[in-house]
């Protein structure tokens, strides 16, 4: 086997050999639980969504809830189908940027940079091997661009192969649409430098356009039919209005990005000025057209996250696919530079010296603040929803509604139908969404109420003191990653007689 296929097939074993060695049996935190809920549900004949027979349109990845709900009805752990669809996932997304890589490297031994940018990396470690679909996000975006790269040098009808597979990403997670638009900014501009006849642009758009709408317009007439609207609860939940002073927003981005990109970014940079100097201003410039497709995805993609989330729960999950364009780019540049250089052992000492940096504050970052955290997942938060699912189980008459004051995805899966859950955000009840939690609560009429982060001396229900009182309680370690040695109560308050 040749040298750079080993370290191809190292760099997509990586994130398997850290997950399995820091923490193997994290799922992904309660969100991982709407998605087994949900597909649970709809295999089983009991419609889309968190309760049986309440269709909603909540999840954000139709994809990845499809396959969940295949393997719900063919696997013997619709949980560990999904932890293993994610982490064959990441493998892939690995290949796919090695491939990618390659077709705007003339060394394949170069275009390793790209797959090692994105594989030593602390944030698709952690969601690697969920029941999640970050990974999964990344390896449709991947094959989107790909696509995209293979089909500038053909004739114009493969350009609806690109649209048809971006429509793909796009059902796997929403946002991923942007590769649309950030595509058509890309042939306009290529267009604008004379590589592209007007009317070609044109023809491409529309292949494009309709290889993307066949699919989208399916799932947008099918939500709009099954649940009232095309738009998913979790998005309405997170983004009630457009702002560009998301500043907690913009924050959280920054430091993903940073975490992620920072060092390899910085030798991308210095490589790129080197380019310049040796070619001209405009030489470079035009060497950096294969990256405009990623690099504009990626800008696009934070403009809406900053502009629409006022704030993150886990920043990196939404961002995962940004780091896999971004690391695309950076990947490139660099690569691109050393091959101006002809590959001489400076700057391979200078790649090879930045990655081992990267690797070092990757590993103790995991070493550090992630794995005690997810490691000690499954004892904690876990054990915790699971005994409070079964004591929900009993405790409730059929029928009953157990309002969440925060996560609804455990209680739900968990609940064996014997009672349904709803939350303020609307999640799994949209006629609550936008509402106080003391008046959702009451519109809910939920007889039983779950609060997740209490205190241990909580003995009224601190939103709604004068009607609940507390019957019982579960304590677990903090399952975030900044209160790690915080202890938390998850409280059951019922309704007074």
């Amino acid at each position: 086997m040749r040298p750079h296929w080993l370290g191809l097939v190292a760099l997509a074993l990586l994130p398997h050999v850290i997950k399995l060695a820091c923490y193997p049996a994290y799922p992904g935190f309660d969100d991982a639980f709407i998605h087994l809920s949900v597909a649970d549900n709809f295999a089983h004949g009991k419609g889309w969504g968190v309760n049986a027979f309440e269709p909603v349109n909540v999840s954000s990845s139709p994809l990845f809830t499809l396959l969940l709900a295949a393997g719900s009805l063919t696997a013997s752990s619709a949980l560990r189908f999904g932890m293993t669809l994610s982490a064959a996932a990441t493998s892939a997304a690995i290949l796919v940027a090695f491939v990618v890589g390659r077709r705007t490297t003339p060394s394949a031994r170069l275009a390793l940079v790209t797959p090692s940018v994105f594989a030593i990396n602390v944030h698709l470690w952690r969601w690697n091997g969920t029941v999640m679909e970050p990974t999964l996000a990344c390896l449709a975006l991947g094959a989107a661009l790909g696509v995209f790269h293979w089909s500038i040098r053909g004739p114009t009808l493969r350009f609806a192969v690109f649209g048809a597979t971006a429509g793909v990403a796009f059902l796997t997670r929403f946002e991923l649409g942007l590769v649309l638009p950030a595509a058509t900014l890309s042939l306009l501009l290529m267009a604008g430098a004379g590589r592209a006849a007007p009317g070609s642009l044109v023809r491409r758009c529309l292949a494009m356009a309709l290889g993307f709408l066949p699919l989208a317009l399916a799932w947008a007439m099918f939500a709009s039919h099954a649940f009232g609207t095309p738009i998913p609860t979790t998005f309405l939940s997170k983004a009630s209005s457009l702002s560009l002073t998301n500043a907690v927003t913009v924050w959280s981005i920054l430091l993903v990005l940073g975490s992620s990109l920072g060092l390899p970014a910085l030798l991308a940079a210095v490589l790129f000025w080197q380019i310049v100097r040796r070619r001209g201003w405009a030489a470079a410039m035009a060497a950096l057209e294969p990256f405009l497709l990623p690099g504009l995805f990626g800008f696009l993609c934070v403009t809406f996250y900053a502009a629409a989330v006022p704030e993150f729960q886990s920043a990196a999950r939404y961002l995962l696919p940004v780091i896999f364009a971004l690391a695309i780019v950076v990947g490139g540049i660099i690569a691109m530079g050393l091959s101006q250089h002809g590959e001489s052992r400076m700057h391979g000492r200078a790649v090879l010296g930045m990655l081992a940096m990267q690797a070092v504050a990757m590993l103790a970052t995991n070493v550090v603040a992630v794995a005690p955290v997810l490691r000690g997942f499954p004892e904690n938060y876990w054990r915790a929803s699971r005994e409070v699912a079964a004591f929900l189980a009993a405790e409730a008459a059929p029928g009953d509604t157990v309002f969440a004051v925060s996560d609804i995805g455990m209680l739900a899966y968990y609940s064996r139908d014997r009672y349904r859950v709803v939350d303020a955000p609307g999640l799994a009840a949209p006629s609550l969404a936008g509402l106080p939690r003391d008046a959702a609560l009451e519109q809910s009429g939920a007889r039983l109420v779950v609060e997740h982060y209490g205190a241990a001396d909580s003995d009224r229900l601190p939103i709604a003191p004068a009607r609940f009182g507390r019957i019982q309680s579960f304590p677990y370690a903090a399952p975030g990653l900044v209160t790690a040695r915080d202890r938390y109560w998850l409280n059951v308050y019922r309704r007074d007689p």
